[in-house]
């Protein structure tokens, strides 16, 4: 009798527990199926829009404030509601001899069938037609200030049209009395992964127009700041044995000639071997291929003196626990290319390591200064790894925000493992698990030739980029004793502020919040080039110089007419 109840709470304990997994199934499977953060996030952590009612007629509205250094990129952004996609044009229009340059591109979602699920960051050109996305269309404007353009105030005027109306944008663009260096201190390593069936499905049918299309992508990155490069092209890595130099892969020898030589990026990473890896070290078919290839890729780099542009990285976020082994692998390929840096990436820095491996890109989860101290006192470069902020769950903010810690923190480096990453079509399959939400796809193929579409992401990426070079500009001046540090030390706190807890990699910060230091210290710079007597019109440079950041921690211009507004860019 007194097995009936227990047998009968047995199966009611079995039938909850078995709800309890359908539960948290269920669970786990919707948040992979929906996006990591609703759409659309607060419009603080984006960039500012301007709103367009659309109407018949033409319409030419109030005055933007813009503001700049010379060599800078600026962004604009336009909601307009009520045009005509199919028949909607714009174009950008600078007065004088100013010679601004514009981009205008339709920001869209990748997949469009995705709109209002994720985040739309994909910029197509305006040249190539509009998408009706049934939602107001939004256009993004893109100015580069070039490095001759005098500073003052420059009229420009940005025009919108379509089959019923027209909309003109008067721009003042204030031009700051400084100009921003072409290339950081800091080395901003991009990993493409240009792999050939990727652009083959959108034309790229032969060897050699996947090559053009390769060019095309490393010059537009050289465009948003990328100085070095991790994985290039595919390489057949067994088949490097003597008789057979790297010259005789002709594809890949121009490829490095042209990245190190016509693009002039710092370093590109040397071709994997495989079979590194492992808690047991370096298998036997691996140390019998090394000795062969390593050498021969030394005496190529020696060949052309380019033993400092290049590194190897053989394994990759390895476990502590597999650290001796990880260290006598990277001490074999040390003696095999002796003088060549090498490379990994992980949690904190291990001292033990320090000797073997030149470059420890570390997690920002794991950010720990004594480790960093102690590596780094023993010689050792600790970069920067944020990869959960580069995704297309996060608002732009948080990837403009990547610069100020780059400054903030001294990171030497950083690390950005994908930039054209597509293991599926974006324009047909959604982000998700298989793409890690796009946070290494901050380029999409154009759907019909391959050609690179920037994102709002690479964007903001650059835009805080720009925002470290005002911060090194502003400290430059006052190791030049040209300004006070007590003129500095408002947003020097301010940033401490904004870019506290790194590893906690949930910024609490606004546009407006990095825009205001922004613009105190474009108005500090551009004093500066006035107190030394360059006069109203002067167009001389703030002296920059482009050393390396030590690794250690820290102890005649036209006048606008009517009414005007600012826009925070």
């Amino acid at each position: 009798m007194r097995l009936r109840p227990k047998r009968a709470r047995s199966l009611d304990a079995r039938v909850k527990s078995w709800t309890l997994m359908v539960c948290l199934l269920t669970a786990a499977v919707s948040a992979v199926a929906r996006p990591a953060r609703a759409w659309p996030v607060p419009t603080e952590k984006q960039f500012p829009a301007v709103l367009v009612e659309w109407a018949a007629g033409k319409k030419t509205v109030e005055t933007l404030q813009v503001s700049g250094g010379r060599n800078e990129y600026l962004n604009l952004s336009f909601q307009i509601r009520g045009a005509n996609a199919a028949s909607f044009r714009g174009n950008f229009l600078a007065k004088g001899e100013s010679a601004i340059e514009a981009q205008l591109y339709q920001v869209l979602t990748a997949p469009l069938s995705a709109h209002g699920l994720f985040q739309a960051d994909a910029l197509v050109p305006l040249s190539q037609g509009l998408k009706n996305t049934g939602n107001a269309l939004e256009v993004w404007v893109t100015l580069r200030i070039p490095a001759t353009c005098p500073r003052g105030i420059h009229a420009c005027e940005i025009n919108f049209s379509d089959d019923r109306g027209s909309y003109v944008q008067p721009i003042a663009l204030r031009v700051w009395n400084f100009a921003l260096p072409e290339d950081l201190p800091i080395t901003i390593e991009g990993n493409p992964f240009f792999k050939p069936a990727w652009f083959a499905r959108h034309g790229a049918d032969s060897p050699e127009k996947f090559d053009i299309l390769v060019r095309d992508y490393l010059r537009s990155m050289r465009s948003y700041k990328f100085n070095a490069l991790g994985w290039i092209l595919p390489f057949p890595a067994h088949q490097l044995r003597p008789p057979r130099k790297v010259e005789d892969f002709p594809a890949y020898d121009r490829m490095v000639h042209h990245v190190l030589e016509d693009l002039n990026y710092r370093f590109f990473r040397v071709p994997v071997l495989p079979g590194a890896g492992g808690r047991e070290g370096p298998g036997r078919g691996f140390v019998e291929e090394a000795k062969t290839f390593y050498p021969l890729w030394l005496e190529y780099l020696q060949r052309h003196r380019w033993e400092n542009r290049a590194v190897i990285k053989i394994i990759d976020e390895p476990e502590p626990a597999a650290y001796d082994a990880v260290r006598n692998a990277y001490a074999l390929v040390k003696s095999l290319a002796p003088g060549i840096r090498t490379a990994s990436a992980g949690r904190e820095p291990d001292p033990k390591l320090a000797g073997a491996i030149d470059i420890w890109v570390s997690y920002a989860k794991y950010y720990n200064p004594a480790q960093i101290a102690e590596a780094t006192r023993q010689g050792q470069e600790v970069w920067l790894y944020i990869n959960k902020l580069h995704g297309i769950d996060q608002p732009l903010v948080n990837l403009r925000l990547i610069g100020w810690y780059l400054y903030e923190y001294r990171f030497p480096g950083i690390l950005f493992w994908g930039l054209a990453k597509w293991p599926q079509d974006p324009w047909t399959a959604n982000p998700g698990r298989e793409d890690s939400l796009r946070r290494g796809t901050f380029y999409y193929p154009d759907p019909t030739t391959g050609k690179p579409v920037p994102t709002t992401r690479l964007e903001a990426l650059r835009r805080g980029f720009q925002d470290c070079q005002y911060l090194l500009l502003v400290e430059e001046a006052i190791g030049q004793k040209r300004l006070a540090p007590s003129e500095f030390a408002g947003i020097r706190q301010k940033a401490g502020m904004l870019t506290r807890n790194i590893e906690a990699l949930d910024p609490q910060v606004s546009m407006a919040d990095l825009e205001a230091l922004r613009n105190q210290m474009g108005d500090m710079l551009d004093r500066l080039g006035v107190q030394q007597g360059e006069g109203s019109k002067a167009t001389t440079n703030v002296v920059v110089s482009t050393r390396l950041i030590s690794a250690t921690l820290p102890d005649g211009t036209g006048a606008m007419q009517g009414k005007t507004r600012e826009l925070h860019n």
